[in-house]
């Protein structure tokens, strides 16, 4: 075979050449956050762009902060920004390509714009409020007449989390004193089945309620229980 032949380490080994040379200078680039985990101090983040009409994943890269600079860079960007660094976040991120022979491609993350962040959290709120307005349930829960006798009570909240915790503190009393009833169901209020998790513990929460009492709730609370801003 007369044609040109590479081994593959030498293949790669060019790329990595190539990479260096046309990115030799960090540069900024838009992402969504995918999987965020952090080991020894590092964060290891898997970024994607998505197709905005399908949800499609359209290209998807591994991302890290080393340790030596993570812990000023996320501070930074918390302070900033209120919103706890994690996934499913749309992020503005400085980054410098990396190619490994070995271990492939990634990117180090050199710099957060939290500007960013908080205007895509923005955009999103004012689309869910438009929305809302456009489907005529924007100001459904005031035109509801306000209880004047609360007596028996449904709270829905994450289990153990530290804003039930709160909570129960003021309804431990009023419960000991007679003066309301509170009954308690669970459910999970961050990630993609969050929205499945609350909808199926009410509905389990309000079919058991109909078996043990005669009228319906009072009130129901539901209690997010802290965490970031980035999960309203």
């Amino acid at each position: 075979m007369s044609e040109f032949q590479l081994t593959l380490s030498e293949y790669l080994s060019t790329i990595q050449e190539v990479i260096l040379i046309t990115f030799e200078e960090p540069v900024w680039v838009k992402a969504e956050i995918r999987n965020l985990s952090i080991k020894g101090g590092h964060y290891y983040l898997e970024l994607a762009e998505k197709e905005e009409s399908t949800d499609k994943v359209i290209a998807s890269c591994k991302a890290t902060i080393w340790k030596f600079s993570a812990a000023k860079m996320v501070l930074k960007f918390e302070r900033e920004s209120g919103i706890e660094l994690s996934k499913d976040l749309n992020v503005l991120i400085k980054v410098k390509a990396k190619f490994d022979p070995q271990y492939g491609f990634s990117v180090n993350v050199e710099d957060i714009d939290s500007s960013y962040t908080i205007g895509d959290i923005a955009r999103r709120y004012m689309q869910i409020v438009e929305r809302l307005t456009a489907e005529d349930l924007i100001n459904k829960n005031k035109s509801l007449p306000t209880p004047f006798d609360l007596q028996n009570i449904l709270v829905i909240a994450p289990e153990n989390a530290a804003g039930l915790g709160d909570f129960k503190k003021d309804a431990d009393a009023l419960d000991k004193a007679g003066v309301c009833h509170f009954i308690y169901h669970t459910a999970t209020f961050q990630g993609n089945t969050a929205a499945t998790s609350i909808t199926e513990s009410l509905s389990t929460a309000l079919r058991q309620w109909a078996k043990d009492f005669n009228s319906a709730p009072d009130l129901i609370v539901i209690i997010r229980g802290g965490g970031a801003v980035n999960d309203l």
